[in-house]
């Protein structure tokens, strides 16, 4: 279960937000300083499979909301589609895209899909994704990573 928690102010996040999957406080992020105030080590990213030109960075990036964010974004907006649905059709559509330097989604891909309306499904809920990221350091310096994400669409 996801549970996120905060105050609004003039429209925008302010103060402290909590993010808590399954009970367990995952992260608190101070929007008022733009900074994690709390991170339990965890990543969105455990499914995930990141890639540096050279080798994997020193620091991942790190998902402002961490997992209950990214869980409750992608289970609110996917979609199955309905010819997917009525053929049948169930996988794993993976998508690639570069977190930034500044920590933004951007260069958003079908890596492998699965057909049926599911790719384009999975690349929109990705695209729609506007939260943002510590970004990755390598060297010590903040750099562009890829990632690669495995949404699923199963029939039950």
């Amino acid at each position: 279960m996801i549970k996120i928690t905060g105050q609004f102010d003039m429209g925008k996040k302010s103060g402290i937000w909590s993010y808590t999957l399954n009970g367990r406080i995952i992260q608190k992020y101070n929007y008022d300083i733009d900074k994690i105030v709390y991170h339990d080590g965890s990543s969105a990213f455990s499914n995930f499979m990141i890639v540096h030109i050279d080798q994997g960075p020193d620091v991942n990036p790190i998902l402002i909301g961490g997992q209950a964010e990214y869980f409750d974004h992608v289970l609110s907006k996917l979609s199955y589609p309905t010819n997917a649905r009525r053929k049948g059709i169930q996988g794993i559509v993976y998508v690639s895209f570069t977190i930034s330097k500044e920590g933004e989604i951007i260069d958003e891909q079908i890596e492998k899909g699965i057909g049926g309306g599911c790719d384009e499904e999975a690349l929109r809920v990705i695209k729609s994704f506007n939260q943002r990221f510590i970004p990755a350091i390598y060297k010590g310096e903040a750099v562009d990573v890829r990632v690669i994400a495995p949404l699923t669409f199963k029939i039950d």
